[in-house]
């Protein structure tokens, strides 16, 4: 499991490495909210077959959600615009 905090990105390396061999990309989210999402750039779709969020609470609460495959959460991204670059965004919570 990499531990490391790493402002600069991990070159879309899987975070965990499950004992059975499947491969999990953590995104977090430091949102306060109730409307998470799961935020990623376009070089990141399907660079891992798993992915999973963790929304973050400083200093120490993480609220961990299900871990969902690429070909589940693929067809459910939307494309969004934040002034700071388009991302493709799953939010688990929207209905």
């Amino acid at each position: 499991m990499n531990l490391s905090i790493l402002p600069s990105g991990d070159n879309h390396v899987p975070d965990v490495v499950l004992s059975d061999g499947r491969e999990v990309e953590v995104k977090t989210s430091l949102f306060q909210g109730r409307d998470v999402e799961l935020k990623m750039e376009k070089d990141e779709l399907g660079t891992s077959p798993f992915y999973a969020l963790v929304q973050v609470t400083l200093p120490d609460i993480g609220r961990v959600f299900p871990v969902w495959s690429w070909e589940y959460l693929e067809p459910l991204l939307t494309l969004k615009d934040y002034k700071y670059g388009d991302r493709y965004v799953y939010a688990p919570l929207q209905k």
